[in-house]
């Protein structure tokens, strides 16, 4: 009686020996059971760490706006509003640079997402504040004064 070792080798030899054979079996049983199979890839993550661009994408957006709400919590004392105006709605809000981008070397390329990484990663520097975007703009263009201001 053979060993489970022996029967083992032989197998592995023949299917070295038959090639043709043993690729033929293969997609036979793949063609009787694809479906079974693709679901069990589905729900096995048989492409788990293969690069998708749409996970990737949602990936992205959750930590950029988790980045963005910390920075966001810490500069506004978790008041989540501008401080000129007071408006709240989370889109409308940004960060301002109090002197303006020159005073901290920062290009038009730092804002966004790479500001607020900066900022958590600087451990959070005096010099900035929560704005709207109105205000911000409104400050940029009347040399530092925001229009709702009196």
């Amino acid at each position: 009686m053979k060993t489970k070792e022996e029967i083992r080798q032989y197998q592995k030899e023949w299917d070295k020996n038959n090639k043709d054979k043993v690729s033929a079996k293969a997609k036979r049983y793949y063609d009787t059971h694809r479906k079974e199979i693709l679901l069990k890839k589905k729900l096995t993550g048989a492409n788990k760490g293969k690069y998708d661009p749409i996970k990737q994408r949602v990936y992205v957006k959750k930590y950029s706006t988790r980045i963005k709400l910390e920075v966001f919590n810490h500069y506004s004392d978790n008041q989540l509003c501008c401080k000129c105006c007071k408006i709240n709605i989370f889109d409308f809000l940004t960060i301002d640079h109090v002197g303006g981008r020159q005073k901290w070397n920062h290009k038009r390329e730092m804002g966004g997402s790479k500001l607020y990484l900066w900022l958590r990663t600087n451990n959070y520097p005096e010099g900035f504040e929560v704005v709207c975007f109105n205000c911000n703009w409104g400050r940029y263009k009347n040399k530092g004064k925001c229009p709702h201001a009196p």
